[in-house]
């Protein structure tokens, strides 16, 4: 908890906190440190305080809290804060297909806009983490749990870190976004973009590459589980 956290104003209703640069296990205990320490506080004019990766943004009514004592509050609940890296969780086991053919008909449409048009997503994603083949990529990818670290780009959306990998940044699996915007998003798909993986609830844009649909319940088999 030595380094201080970067402070600075949204507009008239938001307080923006910058934990760290970088995405960690330790920026994220940090993060979710001070963002419960601050909702113990319970202080009036304070609406939402949300946590992300590495950052938190509190939302706030400057008719009912000045700013400046709204950031003299959590700069002094962060000072107190104390990083604790236990979750009381639950776990949810989410079986996820692989290489599906829904999928795979939706990337193959917009090769033209992938950094790698003569290969599909998975197999890109493969290469560049330096793995032998799909199958070892699906096994580091599915092979440990991922838990939800912050929810947002649309209501509802979890965003996923890996438990077993997060705390190495040579070892997460990552995939950068494509080159262009592709048009098409399957609807209950997870996406890979960077070393996070997220559900997405709407068919949309898809801006990933690496991706997986749920498994019908009229099949049998799953080439991987995220959990």
């Amino acid at each position: 908890m030595a380094d201080s956290i970067r402070y600075s104003f949204g507009a008239d209703e938001h307080l923006f906190a910058e934990v760290s640069d970088s995405m960690s296990l330790e920026a994220f205990f940090k993060g979710l440190a001070v963002t419960r320490a601050v909702e113990r506080l319970a202080l009036d004019g304070v609406l939402d305080v949300c946590l992300a990766n590495a950052s938190f943004q509190i939302r706030f009514d400057p008719d009912r809290i000045a700013p400046h004592a709204l950031l003299d509050a959590v700069r002094e609940a962060e000072a107190g804060a104390v990083a604790e890296r236990t979750l009381q969780t639950r776990i949810i086991e989410i079986p996820v297909l692989y290489n599906d053919p829904w999928t795979h008909e939706t990337l193959m449409r917009f090769r033209d806009r992938h950094q790698d048009p003569g290969s599909t997503d998975l197999e890109y994603a493969a290469r560049i983490n330096n793995l032998a083949d799909v199958d070892a990529f699906i096994a580091a990818h599915s092979g440990a749990p991922w838990f939800v670290s912050m929810v947002g780009f649309v209501a509802g959306l979890p965003g996923c870190r890996s438990c077993s990998r997060w705390s190495s940044a040579s070892g997460s699996c990552k995939c950068p976004n494509t080159c262009a915007r592709v048009p098409i998003r399957q609807s209950l798909r997870w996406v890979m973009a960077g070393a996070s993986v997220a559900s997405t609830r709407c068919a949309g844009r898809v801006v990933t590459k690496c991706s997986a649909s749920p498994r019908p319940r009229s099949t049998t088999r799953s080439r991987g589980w995220l959990t």
